[in-house]
C-alpha cells in the first residue's frame, strides 16, 4: 500500500513555493492547473488508495457529496483538464478526520508524488490509476521540464501528447541515478548546493533509445551555467575528463564562466567515454 513517506505541514505555502502554483481558495481548492506544463497537481487521500489486480488506483471523485464544498465542481475541471491530454500529479494527504463530511489535512508527503494515469469509475467514485512514486525532485529537471515543454506544444493529438508526457516524466529516474553517481556534486565543480545541480544528458534524449535515456553512465550533474554551456557544444569533455572549451568564448568569457583548466571530477567509465566521444562531434571548436 501506499504510505507518506514525509509529513508536511502549509499545503497552500507548498502549492506556492515548490509547485510555482497559486491555490484560488485556501479552505476549498482540492488542487490546480498548471498551465505552463499542461499538467494537474490533485490533492488526493492516503486511505481512499486501494489496490486490485491492475495495481493501485485512488479516488479522485466522490458521486454521493458529502458537503456543499465549492472543491467539486473544481475537481470536476481539473479531471476534464486531464481527459483532455494533462497530466495528472498526485499529492498525498492525510486527512484530519477520515469520517468527516469537511475533511481537513493533517499531512501531506512533500517527497513523493504519484503520476496518476486512466480514468475509471463505478458507482459510486471515480479513480485514477497511479502509474507509480517519483521524487519530488524530478520536477526541478530541466531538460525534463523543456521536453514537456515541446510536448505540450506539438500539433499531436490530447491522448498522444498525455502519453507522451506520462512516458517522459517516468524517466525522470535518470536524473536522480545520475546524482547517485556523482555523489550529489557537480561533475566538474564539487559543488552540492542542490538547487544549482542539473542532471544533463550526454547523448541527447532525443538521439537516444530508451535504455540510454535512462543510462546514468549518459549523464553528468552540472551547474546550471555549465549545462547550459554543455548542451550548447560550448563545452565537451575528452576521455581522460579534461574540459574542451570551444574557441567561440573568448577568454573573458571562460574567466566569467570558470572553464579555464578545468576536467571531471573522477575519469570517465568506459561507458561514460563512449557517449562523450558521441557530445565532442557537437561541440564547437
Amino acid at each position: 500500500m501506499i504510505k507518506i513517506t514525509h509529513h508536511a505541514k502549509g499545503i497552500t505555502r507548498f502549492f506556492r513555493e515548490t509547485l510555482g502554483l497559486e491555490l484560488k481558495d485556501h479552505r476549498q481548492s482540492w488542487g490546480e492547473i498548471d498551465l505552463n506544463f499542461n499538467r494537474v497537481f490533485l490533492q488526493v487521500w492516503e486511505d481512499q488508495v486501494e489496490e486490485d489486480g491492475n495495481g493501485a488506483k485512488v479516488q479522485v471523485y466522490w458521486k454521493k457529496r458529502r458537503s456543499k464544498s465549492r472543491g467539486y465542481d473544481k475537481r470536476i475541471e481539473h479531471l476534464e483538464t486531464i481527459e483532455r491530454g494533462a497530466v495528472g500529479i498526485g499529492i498525498l494527504c492525510e486527512a484530519i478526520n477520515p469520517q468527516s463530511a469537511k475533511r481537513g489535512i493533517k499531512t501531506f508527503d512533500d517527497e513523493q508524488l504519484l503520476l496518476l494515469g486512466d480514468l475509471s469509475e463505478d458507482d459510486n467514485f471515480r479513480y485514477a490509476r497511479i502509474v507509480k512514486s517519483f521524487p519530488i525532485s524530478e520536477l526541478e529537471d530541466s531538460t525534463l521540464i523543456r521536453d514537456i515543454e515541446k510536448i505540450s506544444s506539438s500539433n499531436a493529438d490530447p491522448t498522444s501528447k498525455r502519453a507522451e508526457i506520462i512516458t517522459r516524466l517516468g524517466q525522470g529516474k535518470f536524473g536522480f541515478a545520475v546524482r547517485q553517481l556523482w555523489n550529489h556534486r557537480c561533475s566538474v565543480t564539487g559543488a552540492s548546493t542542490k538547487a544549482v545541480l542539473e542532471a544533463s544528458h550526454i547523448q541527447r534524449w532525443a538521439d537516444s533509445n530508451d535504455a540510454q535515456r535512462l543510462d546514468p553512465n549518459n549523464g553528468l550533474l552540472l551547474t546550471a551555467n555549465l549545462h547550459k554551456l554543455f548542451d550548447a557544444g560550448l563545452i565537451s569533455f575528452d576521455d581522460s575528463g579534461k574540459m574542451l572549451v570551444s574557441s567561440k568564448l573568448s577568454q573573458a568569457e571562460q574567466e566569467i564562466f570558470g572553464v579555464i583548466g578545468k576536467r571531471l571530477s573522477k575519469k570517465p567509465s568506459a561507458e561514460t567515454a563512449n557517449y562523450l566521444s558521441y557530445h565532442r562531434t557537437k561541440f564547437s571548436e
